[in-house]
């Protein structure tokens, strides 16, 4: 199953998993509404904060609280940076 997937796809579930994450926090982030960072990882799908903080680096290469900071209004945006 996952070989077909993988061929289908692109990319191992895991990885598309990993990135439908990634994208519901940056939408998260984008809001208007202000939360905890606690509550941004679990509303986003992680297990904890510190997977959040990890996988978030490691796809957009800065912290949440940088990539925050950067969509803030006024921020330069993350391209930008």
């Amino acid at each position: 199953l996952i070989t077909r997937f993988r061929e289908q796809i692109g990319l191992p579930p895991k990885a598309v998993a990993r990135v439908l994450r990634f994208e519901r926090v940056v939408s998260i982030l984008a809001s208007d509404e202000p939360s905890r960072w606690v509550d941004v990882a679990y509303d986003g799908g992680y297990y904890d904060q510190a997977h959040f903080n990890r996988d978030f680096r490691a796809i957009a290469g800065v912290t949440p609280r940088q990539y925050a900071a950067c969509i803030a209004p006024g921020g330069r945006g993350v391209l930008a940076a």
